[in-house]
């Protein structure tokens, strides 16, 4: 194969590359309706008042779950954290903090320190101010 030919190949794939990523970051450039970012901080705030650090993770998650149907995703909140995941800086942290939240809520008795709850409701609000200034 000729070098003018693998010129052209590079060229090509970085154009359809860089088509494909305009596209996704059109699709996903979502906004809040008027007044959600308020109602949204709001609501966070009241995850600090929380003093169970269980029931402080389950807020943290409700409010982050609230923002997704906001920006437009459906279903389960393992359903939109899939499909918003592209827009998230640390997917795999979110994914762990609702791991977390599932074990509180499904498992009979399960306990969490002070600072794992902490870790979890950091990432919570970290991928919430990516949207909510």
């Amino acid at each position: 194969m000729s070098s003018g030919m693998i010129v052209l190949i590079v060229l090509v794939t970085l154009a359809v590359l860089a088509s494909a990523f305009v596209l996704v970051s059109l699709r996903f450039r979502r906004r809040l309706p008027p007044g959600a970012q308020a109602r949204l901080r709001g609501q966070w705030e009241h995850v600090f008042a929380v003093a169970d650090p269980r029931l402080r993770i389950l807020e943290a998650e409700k409010v982050l779950d609230e923002l997704l149907r906001l920006l437009g995703f459906q279903g389960s909140f393992a359903d939109k954290l899939r499909a918003a995941g592209p827009l998230l800086r640390d997917r795999e942290a979110v994914w762990q903090a609702h791991k977390l939240r599932n074990r509180i809520a499904h498992e009979t008795g399960f306990s969490v320190s002070e600072g794992e709850a902490r870790h979890a409701v950091h990432v919570f609000e970290q991928a919430l101010k990516q949207f909510v200034k």
